[in-house]
């Protein structure tokens, strides 16, 4: 269970700063934002400075102190993730990292710290299983530590749903790293040069611009390297 660490004058200012806040947010939520009136969301600016500017524009909404309270919570747990990423690197080689889908984008996975050991990265962007997107990863990770030929066409990688005992159709293509580290590959180690997306078939086991292939199984293609 979580531990509320808000005093009671923190609590009543923040009441003050944002009146009904109490109605909008949760318990737990709101000992977040009060216990943490002095923490910077940015360079120049505290969540105290931030409710003040929600509170004379009208935007005091449980969306915009929802993101308060999560933007905290992430940069304090920032630390013991960073943690968690070097030791799974220190003892794999690589770290995977999974985000879920959020409205209609599809979830992905991408690894971190596998440059440093074979030069490349690898990410998958497909439909809305994160963990699925993971083990793919994952496994693809373990092949190319492997010296295995990533950009062959593969069927060993998952099982299909449907059909026990059959396998996924999967395949590695080159993309331009600039534009995965922009939008997916946010979390690296060292410099990442080179970016490989991991195709993974649909039910059908189609690839997408394969005729019928499912859009239900949302899967956007990145870019090729431009040079």
């Amino acid at each position: 269970m979580l531990e509320l660490t808000a005093t009671p004058a923190q609590l009543a200012e923040v009441k003050l700063l944002v009146p009904q806040i109490d109605q909008r947010i949760n318990a737990f939520q709101l000992d977040t934002i009060a216990s943490n009136l002095d923490f910077l969301l940015t360079p120049d600016v505290t969540v105290r400075q931030y409710l003040h500017l929600l509170v004379s524009s009208g935007t005091a909404s449980a969306d915009e102190l929802v993101k308060i309270v999560r933007t905290v919570r992430m940069t304090q747990l920032r630390p013991r993730m960073d943690a968690a990423v070097d030791r799974a690197i220190e003892q794999h080689g690589y770290a995977v990292q999974s985000v879920f889908a959020q409205d209609d984008k599809p979830a992905f996975a991408y690894t971190i710290g596998l440059s440093e050991e074979v030069g490349f990265e690898l990410m998958a962007l497909a439909g809305y299983d994160h963990l699925l997107l993971a083990h793919v990863v994952g496994s693809y990770a373990d092949l190319a530590k492997a010296h295995e030929h990533i950009e062959q066409e593969r069927n060993d990688v998952n099982e299909m749903a449907a059909t026990p005992g059959y396998g996924v159709r999967t395949k590695c293509i080159p993309i331009e790293a600039r534009v995965a580290t922009a939008d997916f590959v946010k979390q690296t180690r060292g410099d990442v040069v080179r970016v490989y997306q991991i195709l993974i078939a649909d039910k059908n086991n189609l690839f997408p611009g394969e005729q019928g292939y499912s859009k239900t199984w949302p899967q956007p293609r990145l870019p090729r390297p431009l040079d």
